[in-house]
């Protein structure tokens, strides 16, 4: 019996576990947005802020979300930029390879050739 607790739990409970893991996650990102919008709209309401004050504000919001989007998106491009130079890279490897290959291959076959040659002159 002390083996029966060392098996694997079952597929079936193990994707309830991971569904349940990926509600949490999703409710814990959803609960938070709403309060920091709660939050925002709470200052907002408090403070003192004189009309001519918003538009400028809500245009530094605007751009300063821009400019985060703007370096996730600057981020992704680099990223899939690496992934391209060492792809090209192991690419490059392999046509090495290959062409080493084939070269051992023409030798050892030349080689092989003037064997049989001397081989039949016999």
């Amino acid at each position: 019996m002390a083996g029966k607790n060392l098996r694997k739990p079952p597929r079936a409970a193990r994707r309830k576990t991971t569904a349940a893991v990926l509600l949490a996650a999703f409710g814990c990102g959803v609960g938070s947005c709403m309060l920091l919008l709660a939050a925002c709209a709470f200052l907002l309401t408090h403070t003192a802020l004189p009309l001519g004050l918003v538009r400028p504000m809500a245009c530094m919001a605007a751009a300063f979300s821009q400019a985060l989007n703007q370096q996730q998106q600057e981020d992704m491009l680099i990223q899939l930029l690496i992934l391209k130079i060492q792809e090209n890279m192991l690419l490059q490897r392999l046509r090495c390879f290959i062409q080493r290959e084939r070269i051992d291959l023409i030798k050892s076959m030349e080689r092989s050739d003037i064997e049989v040659r001397q081989y039949e002159e016999d």
